[in-house]
């Protein structure tokens, strides 16, 4: 009888040992499920972020050529005074 309930005890220790194992095994499959996700999320929102900063650097640009070509592109780098028609025209 002592012998049968060490058996038993045993295949319950070895089922139950099993058993966590797939619980460890699905939850780093979930895991790196996420973290796959997690990147794949953070490099659209870079990538987004990058495309934006993109086209304000293109605007500033764009911005700086017209006020050049607006100053006759003399290379003067003076800032126009406050009540200049630079300032007025924005």
């Amino acid at each position: 009888e002592k012998a049968m309930k060490m058996i038993s005890e045993h295949e319950v220790y070895v089922e139950a040992k099993a058993r966590a194992q797939e619980m460890v095994n699905a939850a780093q499959v979930k895991a790196a499920e996420i973290n796959k996700a997690a990147i794949d999320y953070m490099d659209e929102a870079l990538k987004i972020t990058e495309e934006t900063i993109a086209q304000s650097l293109s605007k500033v640009r764009d911005t700086r050529n017209r006020f050049r070509g607006i100053r006759g592109g003399s290379g003067n780098n003076a800032r126009p005074k406050a009540n200049s028609a630079i300032i007025e025209d924005i």
